[in-house]
């Protein structure tokens, strides 16, 4: 703040003291960390719920602010009854959190995993987190047997560029034909209401952190993380973790009106490998809808196989840009 009023009042010859002084005795202000996830859309209306000039304007906007509140409220809701309902299975149907950095927490059995990798090894985007689920799954699941059903849910915040995208939906259905499981649903927050346990998991690390020395590379990580709580396990990506899904994903007919955005679940199913069910909200009375996602060619009667060997997406480490190197260079 201290610098942007010099930029505005280049005139004005002060000091920083002096400008924190007049500060704390003549504003009445206090900083501290949002309590929750801001709401750009929330947001926005309570600024149009501030500047409205009518009464029949301010009821119009408490009504959408309601109903925004009422889908986020729904949304957890349904996430604490998938807990409860399939943790209480056997643990038949296992929960999952993504978040941005590629953090697991499974819910059933209440044990957080983190991938970690610097930016030599491979980019963040739907790549990364496609292969940290990929991993995740070989580490933790066998193909089934004949006979054998076991469902995945998977709950994740709503960021087009990591988990709400049509890799995923190639790697869904990918575990799918590779019999990990015969069922998965993709669930989605509501956007700027995605609190999930991961972030809390986050907090600890970053606790953890704190009483750490300084951590000059990415493995150290590791420490960091199996040492903010005995239920975190952590993992090292190389590159060759990395897989290119682009050849599966460029087997899926992308229909225009399939806006995977649009959707708060998707559902993959082995019985029905060709489509996918979709839902806009998560209330199980309303009406799905059904896409074809792989239409069968012509004068064929079976899907042709998903590619069996996966080619690494990175072959070579990724240079780093002369930008961060100065950075770093200066902290030398």
């Amino acid at each position: 703040m201290y610098d942007l009023f010099k930029e505005s009042h280049p005139n004005i010859k002060y000091s920083r003291s002096l400008y924190r002084d007049i500060f704390r005795s003549e504003f009445n202000l206090t900083f501290c960390p949002p309590r929750s996830e801001s709401c750009s859309y929330c947001d926005e209306l309570y600024i149009h719920l501030v500047a409205a000039e009518t009464e029949e304007e301010q009821k119009r906007i408490s009504a959408q602010s309601t109903l925004q509140h009422r889908k986020a409220k729904t949304a957890y809701k349904v996430l604490h009854e998938d807990v409860v309902m399939y943790c209480s299975v056997q643990h038949f149907i296992i929960p999952l959190c993504f978040t941005y950095n590629q953090f697991v927490h499974n819910m059933g059995t209440k044990k957080p995993f983190i991938f970690v990798w610097n930016e030599s090894v491979a980019k963040l985007g739907s790549s990364g987190v496609t292969a940290c689920i990929l991993k995740y799954t070989e580490m933790h699941f066998e193909p089934l047997k004949v006979g054998e059903t076991v469902s995945l849910v998977v709950w994740s915040d709503r960021r087009i560029a990591q988990n709400n995208n049509w890799r995923c939906v190639a790697l869904y259905h990918y575990l799918i034909e590779k019999k990990y499981f015969t069922t998965i649903d993709q669930k989605f927050l509501v956007s700027g209401h995605c609190f999930l346990l991961c972030d809390r998991d986050f907090a600890l690390i970053e606790r953890r952190k704190k009483k750490k020395s300084t951590v000059y590379h990415s493995k150290q990580w590791l420490e960091v993380i199996v040492n903010a709580s005995p239920a975190f396990s952590a993992y090292y990506m190389d590159k060759e973790n990395f897989i290119d899904l682009s050849a599966i994903e460029g087997m899926f007919k992308k229909q225009p009106d399939f806006k995977i955005t649009s959707f708060h679940w998707i559902q993959f199913s082995s019985e029905e490998r060709n489509t996918v069910q979709t839902r806009v909200s998560h209330n199980t009375l309303q009406p799905c809808h059904s896409y074809v996602t792989r239409p069968l060619p012509r004068g064929r009667k079976h899907l042709r196989p998903l590619s069996t060997v996966l080619p690494q997406l990175y072959e070579e480490a990724i240079a780093i840009k002369k930008a961060k190197k100065k950075k770093l260079a200066r902290h030398m």
